[in-house]
């Protein structure tokens, strides 16, 4: 039996140390020289650098992209804001024509001189009625009675259709067949 345990601990003590041998090899399995790891240091700082100048490059594109992008809401909004500029000046012109024919007919009603019609004041049609009414009461002016025309009918004091009916009878005129 001693033979068998003495058998039994040198198997053991030779698998330890078979043991101990495959972890040592796999533990130092290579070493490197001081040249090779610069190498590989070098070549993992020149991968890096590539992948950092691949992102930079790739986000300058970016921004241009975005920078463009820009541009075009930024002219499409300038030609907006000029169109509407556009449209307010021409509606304030069509205002200022519209209240200056109202100066003009309502000044012409009251008998106002021509050169005074301008003056009147006010944005609305009964605004510039009572300026007017004021003016002619302080210049003294009589209003006028309606225009009569041939027959003791009203004359005709504004532009027309002559193709209207009412028109056509109030000229004289047969109705247009």
């Amino acid at each position: 039996m001693a033979d068998k345990a003495a058998s039994t601990t040198e198997t053991t003590a030779a698998a330890t140390t078979d043991d101990a041998q495959t972890t040592a090899e796999k533990t130092a399995e290579k070493t490197y020289t001081l040249a090779e790891v610069n190498a590989a240091a070098a070549k993992a700082r020149k991968a890096d650098a590539e992948e950092t100048k691949a992102g930079k490059a790739a986000i300058a594109k970016l921004a241009e992209m975005e920078a463009a992008n820009l541009t075009a809401v930024e002219k499409a909004e300038k030609k907006a804001e000029a169109a509407e500029k556009r449209a307010l000046e021409a509606e304030e012109k069509v205002t200022k024509a519209e209240l200056s024919a109202i100066k003009a007919s309502i000044g012409a009603e009251l008998g106002i001189p021509a050169l005074l019609r301008s003056r009147l004041s006010g944005t609305t049609e009964e605004e510039v009625r009572a300026d007017a009414v004021a003016v002619a009461a302080d210049l003294k002016i009589e209003p006028k009675p309606a225009p009569v025309g041939a027959g003791g009918r009203p004359a005709i004091t504004s532009v027309t259709d002559p193709n209207d009916a009412q028109t056509r009878k109030a000229m004289g005129l047969p109705p247009k067949e």
